[in-house]
């Protein structure tokens, strides 16, 4: 079968390349995708530049929304021809705290899918059961591919977050994870919510209008705290979420974050700070890191995906066939595209 497979960590060793169909074991089943999103944690594999380890060859892809072909032993209720999403926790050990109280994306034995197991840019893929989620009848495979990037979004805003009623809400960052946080909060009752992006960002600006969001704040370009101090009454955001990773992202949260406010950095980046942190204490902030989601997050989306509340098809740019891959991605990282989703058909 055809898979997207990174052969090194470094750039340019990103290839279509044949593999076997793999076989689903005790407690697997086989899914074929037919939708899978386009994260920017592909983009950043293909590049070379990821800030964590990869084991490769690997193939890539974790946002996927597909139909069960075949089962292994012990599936239980699962049958050929269920239509399901599959969380990133290629394989965890089932036995730490972390596995036992509900929390396996936080396993030290975690194997992410497209990172440390084969992931889902393939004809054909092996998932356990303890990840699937069925798609419910209202959403189509596209939609459905957007499960996971959402509940990122939804972990940080709401699980780590704990945004409450009321509250004003800044997210930095307008990529994909940052729009559909920004949609979280808005969805939540947050009393405002502003989204900062880049020079980049300026033609999504249309689209996050439409959302319902508000003008984009472009940093480099407009005064980010007045932006911020005219949408909170001058207070400042009581949570903030870091959509962006880099470390300039940090520093515009510390600038617009209220006294005994709240920073969630769901972003990865690997560059220092490189300047003080001394807002942290001056201004009481909590500093919580975002990482993945769990099994409930993932229900709850799927709901949110169900009733339209969020709306992720407006944000879904184009749709590409596995041999355009490269494209997709290039689409992606410039700029134009939201979020790019590959096809798969039998």
């Amino acid at each position: 079968m055809q898979a997207l497979v990174q052969m090194r960590p470094e750039h340019d060793s990103t290839t279509l390349a044949d593999v076997p169909v793999p076989k689903p074991g005790r407690g697997q089943v086989l899914i074929a995708p037919r939708a899978v999103g386009v994260c920017g944690s592909d983009l950043h594999t293909w590049r070379g530049t990821v800030s964590w380890q990869l084991a490769t060859p690997v193939i890539l892809g974790h946002e996927m929304a597909g139909e069960i072909v075949d089962i292994g032993a012990e599936c239980g209720p699962w049958r050929v021809g269920d239509r399901v999403v599959c969380e990133t926790n290629g394989s965890v050990c089932g036995k730490c705290r972390m596995c036992r109280t509900g929390s396996p994306q936080h396993c030290p034995d975690l194997k992410v899918f497209g990172a440390h197991t084969d992931g889902f840019f393939a004809a054909r893929c092996i998932a356990s059961i303890e990840t699937l989620h069925s798609i419910p009848t209202e959403l189509d495979f596209v939609t459905a591919s957007m499960t996971e990037p959402v509940a990122v979004a939804y972990a940080g805003v709401i699980s780590r977050g704990h945004l409450e009623l009321g509250e004003h809400v800044v997210v930095v960052g307008a990529g994909a994870i940052g729009i559909f946080a920004a949609q979280i909060a808005r969805a939540a009752g947050a009393a405002s919510v502003t989204l900062i992006g880049v020079d980049r960002d300026v033609p999504k600006a249309p689209l996050i209008a439409s959302l319902g969001l508000g003008e984009l704040v472009v940093s480099g370009r407009d005064n980010v705290v007045e932006a911020v101090k005219g949408q909170t009454r001058q207070l400042g955001a009581d949570l903030v979420i870091d959509a962006a990773g880099v470390s300039a992202a940090m520093q515009t949260a510390l600038d617009v974050v209220a006294v005994g406010g709240r920073i969630v950095k769901i972003g990865w980046g690997p560059n220092p700070f490189g300047y003080s942190l001394d807002p942290v204490v001056a201004k009481v902030v909590s500093i919580v890191g975002s990482r993945g989601h769990g099994w409930l997050d993932w229900e709850r989306v799927l709901t949110l995906l169900s009733s339209r509340t969020i709306d992720v098809d407006s944000c879904i740019s184009a749709k590409y066939e596995i041999g355009e891959w490269e494209t997709a991605f290039r689409d992606m990282e410039s700029g134009r595209n939201v979020k790019s989703v590959v096809l798969f058909h039998d």
